[in-house]
C-alpha cells in the first residue's frame, strides 16, 4: 500500500484574502431588497436578504457572518424594523445598523449608525456602508 502524506492546507507563499464584508439587507419589498443588494454587490460587499425581522434574525443567530445590517423601518408582522434594530444591539453590539424609512422622520441614536429617509440615493446609502465598515471610499 502505497505511503499517504498530508498537504498543507495553507502552502508558504499562498496569501489568503480577506472575505468581502457581508451585510443584511431586510425589507418587505422585493424590488427595494434587491435594488439595494446589488448596488452593494457592484461595490464589492456581499449582501444577504431577509423579507421581515423573524428571518433576518434567523439569518443573524445561524453565524452567517454578518457585519452589518440595512433595514427598513416598515415591516410586516409583530417586529418593525426598531424593534428589529433594538434585538440586534442587545444581542451583536457592534454590528453597524443601517435604517431607511419612507414614513419615520429619523431613528434614535441608539438604535442606528445612520439613517435615510425614502426616496434616497443608492449611491448615498452605499457610501455610508462602506465608511461604516471602514472601507476606502469607491472613486468609480
Amino acid at each position: 500500500m502505497p505511503e499517504l502524506r498530508t498537504i498543507d492546507a495553507a502552502p508558504r507563499g499562498l496569501v489568503q484574502t480577506p472575505r468581502p464584508p457581508t451585510v443584511l439587507v431586510v425589507d418587505d419589498e422585493v424590488m427595494v431588497r434587491f435594488l439595494v443588494s446589488e448596488a452593494l454587490r457592484e461595490a464589492g460587499i456581499e449582501a444577504v436578504e431577509a423579507t421581515d425581522a423573524n428571518e433576518a434574525l434567523a439569518i443573524l443567530g445561524s453565524g452567517a457572518g454578518i457585519d452589518a445590517m440595512v433595514t427598513d423601518v416598515r415591516m410586516p408582522g409583530p417586529m418593525d424594523g426598531f424593534a428589529l434594530a433594538a434585538a440586534v444591539r442587545a444581542a451583536w453590539p457592534s454590528m453597524k445598523v443601517i435604517m431607511v424609512s419612507g414614513s419615520a422622520a429619523s431613528a434614535p441614536a441608539a438604535l442606528a449608525d445612520a439613517f435615510f429617509a425614502k426616496p434616497y440615493r443608492l449611491a448615498s446609502l452605499v457610501g455610508a456602508t462602506r465608511q461604516l465598515l471602514g472601507l476606502p471610499d469607491n472613486d468609480d
